[in-house]
């Protein structure tokens, strides 16, 4: 849409701390859903290291102590139930 290509998440997994985000903000609603479920499509990378990007990295980018449930992190989960109607396919 904008021309900018798609880039390399894979090669920057590798080398960098990555997390989720967006800024297309005037085009879309954003949503840290269609954000982690579009970086799925894009990059060959596991689902464990996108869930990663959106947890663990986006805490330790943040410098605060969560985003790992262990004992010493303080928890910030949330519980989805998949086959609810209230969630919408995206």
């Amino acid at each position: 849409m904008t021309g900018a290509g798609v880039p390399p998440i894979g090669d920057l997994a590798e080398r960098t701390t990555l997390v989720p985000g967006t800024d297309n903000a005037m085009l879309n609603t954003p949503s840290m859903f269609r954000e982690t479920a579009y970086t799925a499509k894009l990059a060959d990378i596991s689902a464990r290291a996108i869930l990663e990007m959106a947890t663990i990295n986006d805490a330790e980018i943040a410098n605060l102590n969560y985003g790992i449930i262990e004992p010493g992190h303080k928890s910030k989960l949330l519980v989805l139930d998949g086959e609810s109607d209230n969630l919408v396919d995206t």
